[in-house]
């Protein structure tokens, strides 16, 4: 989908937000082979918290996100109609997944990783990749999407 809007064929919001749900395929893929992982690399991990937005001086980046949001629910939305209703609910959910990304400041894009998993150079017998994997996907399935069923499964599992 994210590959769908960077080539322009489709520019639309809905579909670069839709890009953003692979964090959810990832979680229920890692709950059904975490039984196929060896033993002792099966456990809890430990997440980072996320950081309180700065609340003194301009601004945050956090706070202004909070504030177009707030601006959209209240003003924007309960005017709209139809199709623009929808998109305004997409567009919350974009500034929902900007303001979690900015106060976890973790962005998980581990091309070396994918290429090696491809490759069949590490495989979930590799000692700390399943864990590497589990906190990885679940930092980003809370940023893009933390009401996501199987995100409470994964975090009674895992956490």
């Amino acid at each position: 989908m994210a590959d769908i809007w960077r080539s322009g064929h489709d520019t639309g919001l809905e579909r670069a937000v839709i890009g953003r749900r692979a964090s959810e395929t990832e979680v229920d893929l890692l709950l059904l082979l975490e039984e196929d992982a060896p033993a002792v690399e099966r456990g809890s991990i430990m997440l980072p918290s996320a950081t309180a937005p700065r609340r003194i001086g301009e601004p945050s980046s956090s706070e202004m996100l909070e504030a177009i949001t707030g601006w959209i629910e209240s003003e924007v939305k309960p005017k709209a109609q139809g199709r623009d209703r929808f998109m305004a609910s997409v567009a919350l959910n974009a500034l929902g997944m900007l303001r979690r990304e900015s106060e976890y400041q973790s962005i998980i894009h581990d091309k070396a990783l994918s290429d090696d998993l491809l490759a069949g150079r590490m495989t979930l017998a590799t000692p700390g990749l399943l864990a590497r994997l589990k906190q990885q996907s679940l930092q980003k399935l809370r940023i893009d999407q933390p009401k996501y069923s199987a995100l409470s499964k994964a975090n009674e599992h895992w956490i």
